[in-house]
C-alpha cells in the first residue's frame, strides 16, 4: 500500500503538470485538481502515442515527462499555487464526517489496488498490452499475435506512462487514483449542496454511492472505470451549458469527451452533448483550440489503430476496406471474433440460431438472462422507460436522454453486454436519486459509509465474484496480506504460472503451460506471449497462423496463409 501510495503522488505530480500546460487556454482559476489532472490525462496519452510510434515507453519516456511537469511547475508557479490553495479549502470547508469518509477512501483504494486483479480481462490482455508498449511501443499488427491485443486503448497507453516499474514491477493502478480524485470532487459538491440547493451538486455528489459497483474495476487498468467516472462529469458540464453558456466549461466538456473517446471509442455518441450545446448558442468558442485538439487526437486514435491492427478505427470496421497493408488483420477472424462477441452478449452459443430469431425474440433472450446479466438489463430497461414519462417537462432532460437512448441502440446493436450501458444507467439513474433525497440528506453520508464500510471487508477478506461472472478468472477476489502494507500483490492471478516455447512457422512464442488456462488466457508470460490452443483453432478454421514480419520483433507480425507455406 505504501509503494501503491507512492505512485499515486508521482502520478499527481506529472498529470498536474501536464494540465497546468493547458493554462493559457482555460481559466483554472474555475478549474479544480480533478479536471486539471484530467486534461493532463489527455495531453499525455496524446504524448504517450506519437512517443511509442518509434520507442518504447520505458524510463526514457518517464524521464521525458518529469521535466515536462517540472517545467510547467515552473512556468505556471502561480496557476498552481492557485489550484493548491483551492484544493486547500475544499477540504478544510468540508465537515469532519466528510474529511473521514475521504480518508475511509483513500484507504479502501489503496487497499484494493493493491491486491491482484480479478477482471478476466486483465489475464487475456491488459498485462500483455502494457507490457508491450513498455518493451516495444506500438508494434505493427501486434493484433494477428494475440486477437485482443488489437484493443489497446489510449487508457493502456496511459497506465503504461504511469506504472513507474523501478518503483515495482506490479503497478496498474491509475483507476484507484483517479477513484479517489473523484470522490474527492464528489465530497465537496454534496457538501456545497448544503447551500446552494442546486440539482447539479446533488447530482455529483450522490458518484459516491454507485462506488461498490466502480471497485469492481479498480484494480486492473479497465476502461469501464474512466467512463463511470468521467462521462457523468460530461454531464454536469453539459447541464451547467445549458443553463448559461460558458465557454470555459463548455472547452472542459469537449476536452473530457475527446478524453473518453480515446479510451473507448464506442463511447462516441457522447459527442452529442457538446454539439446540442454548439447548435444552442450557435457559435464555436476556442475554434482553433478544439480543432487542433480534435485533429491530434484523431490522427493519433488513427495511427494508433493502423499500427497494431490495419484498421483506422478499430474495433469499429470503418474505412478498413480502403486500407491494404501487410499486417492488417485477417478479415475471416475479425468476422469470427465480431460473432464471439455477439454470442457472449446475448448468452447463447449458436449463431444460426441467433440469426433464425426475430427483434422481439432477441430482445426477450437479451431481456431474461439468467444472473448478474438479467438483473442489470432488467434495471437499463426500465430506466430508458421510466425517464422521459418522469422528466417530460424538463427540456433539458429530454436532450439528454436522446443522447442516452442513441448510446442504448448502439450498445443493443453491437455488444449488449450490461456493462457497457453503466455510464447511461448511472447517469440517469443519479438523477433519479436526486429527485428521491434532495430532501433526505442525512441518509447520503450513512449510505456513503456503509459502502467503504463493505469495502474493507471485502479487501480484507475476500469476496466471491460468481454471482457477476462464472469466468473461471473472475470467481473470488484475493484476501488481504501483510506484505501489501508495503508491496502490492503480483498483477496477475497466476504469479507461478509456468510458460512453454512453441514455435509454428518463423514464429517462436511463449503458450501458458497449463490444461487450466483459458482460450485466450496470457497473463504475465515473457514476449512474444499468445495462446497454443487459439493459434491452433484459427489455424485449423481459415488456415492462418502468426508470423514475424521479420527478424525484429519489433516490426511486428501478420497473418500467413498455411498453403502457401505447405507450396514452397
Amino acid at each position: 500500500m505504501i509503494v501503491v501510495f507512492v505512485s499515486y503522488l508521482l502520478i499527481l505530480y506529472i498529470a498536474l503538470g501536464m494540465g497546468l500546460w493547458m493554462r493559457q487556454w482555460i481559466n483554472l482559476e474555475k478549474v479544480n485538481v480533478l479536471f486539471t489532472i484530467l486534461i493532463g490525462f489527455l495531453i499525455l496519452i496524446n504524448i504517450a502515442t506519437f512517443y511509442a510510434i518509434s520507442f518504447p515507453i520505458n524510463y526514457m519516456f518517464m524521464g521525458l515527462i518529469l521535466c515536462l511537469s517540472t517545467a510547467s511547475f515552473i512556468y505556471h508557479r502561480n496557476a498552481l499555487y492557485q489550484i493548491i490553495n483551492k484544493t486547500r479549502l475544499d477540504y478544510l470547508n468540508l465537515p469532519k464526517h466528510y474529511r473521514l469518509i475521504f480518508w475511509v477512501l483513500v484507504i479502501v483504494s489503496l487497499l484494493h489496488t493493491s491486491s491482484s486483479p480479478t477482471l478476466a480481462d486483465n489475464e487475456s490482455y491488459y498485462i500483455q498490452t502494457i507490457k508491450w508498449l513498455n518493451e516495444y511501443g506500438l508494434v505493427k499488427g501486434l493484433g494477428n499475435l494475440h486477437l485482443f491485443l488489437g484493443q489497446a486503448s489510449g487508457w493502456h497507453l496511459l497506465q503504461s506512462s504511469l506504472n513507474f516499474k523501478f518503483l515495482n514491477n506490479h503497478l496498474n493502478d491509475l483507476n484507484g487514483f483517479l477513484i479517489i480524485l473523484a470522490g474527492f470532487f464528489s465530497l465537496t459538491k454534496l457538501n456545497a449542496y448544503h447551500k446552494t440547493k442546486d440539482y447539479l451538486d446533488l447530482f455529483m455528489g450522490l458518484i459516491l454511492l454507485s462506488v461498490p459497483g466502480q471497485f469492481l474495476f479498480i484494480d486492473s487498468p479497465s476502461t469501464d472505470l474512466s467512463l463511470l467516472l468521467v462521462v457523468p462529469i460530461i454531464t454536469y458540464l453539459f447541464l451547467k451549458c445549458m443553463r448559461k453558456e460558458d465557454d470555459s466549461n463548455f472547452l472542459l466538456m469537449f476536452i473530457l469527451t475527446l478524453l473518453v473517446i480515446l479510451v473507448k471509442v464506442t463511447i462516441a455518441p457522447v459527442l452529442i452533448l457538446p454539439l446540442i450545446i454548439l447548435l444552442r448558442y450557435k457559435k464555436l468558442p476556442y475554434h482553433k483550440l478544439l480543432f487542433t485538439l480534435s485533429s491530434i487526437s484523431l490522427i493519433g486514435f488513427i495511427t494508433k489503430n493502423l499500427i497494431i491492427t490495419g484498421y483506422p478505427f478499430y474495433p469499429l470496421s470503418i474505412g478498413s476496406d480502403l486500407i491494404n497493408i501487410d499486417w492488417k488483420l485477417n478479415k475471416n477472424i475479425q468476422d469470427t471474433y465480431y460473432q464471439w462477441i455477439t454470442l457472449y452478449a446475448w448468452k447463447i452459443d449458436d449463431m444460426n440460431y441467433f440469426e433464425s430469431l426475430g427483434f422481439f425474440e432477441k430482445f426477450m433472450l437479451w431481456l431474461n438472462q439468467s444472473g448478474i446479466n438479467g438483473i442489470m438489463n432488467k434495471a437499463i430497461t426500465f430506466i430508458m422507460i421510466a425517464f422521459p414519462m418522469y422528466f417530460y417537462k424538463k427540456r433539458v432532460f429530454l436532450l439528454l436522454y436522446i443522447s442516452c437512448i442513441i448510446q442504448f441502440i448502439i450498445f443493443y446493436l453491437t455488444s449488449p453486454q450490461y456493462r457497457f450501458f453503466l455510464p447511461v444507467l448511472l447517469i440517469m439513474g443519479l438523477l433519479f436519486i436526486v429527485e428521491i433525497l434532495k430532501n433526505h440528506l442525512k441518509y447520503i453520508p450513512a449510505i456513503i459509509s456503509i459502502n467503504l464500510i463493505f469495502l474493507v471487508f471485502t479487501g480484507i477478506f475476500g469476496f466471491n465474484l460468481t454471482v457477476f461472472s462464472n469466468n473461471p478468472i473472475m470467481q473470488e477476489r484475493s484476501k488481504f496480506k501483510i506484505f501489501q502494507l508495503i508491496y502490492p500483490q503480483p498483477h496477475t492471478q497466476f504469479p507461478a504460472m509456468l510458460f512453454k516455447k512453441e514455435k509454428v512457422g518463423n514464429l517462436i512464442y511463449y503458450t501458458p503451460d497449463s490444461t487450466n488456462s483459458t482460450f485466450y488466457q496470457t497473463s504475465d508470460g515473457p514476449l512474444p506471449s499468445s495462446n497454443k490452443t487459439m493459434i491452433k483453432f484459427f489455424a485449423k478454421k481459415y488456415k492462418h497462423i502468426p508470423q514475424l514480419r521479420t527478424q525484429n520483433i519489433k516490426d511486428g507480425f501478420y497473418m500467413k496463409p498455411i498453403e502457401k507455406e505447405k507450396k514452397k
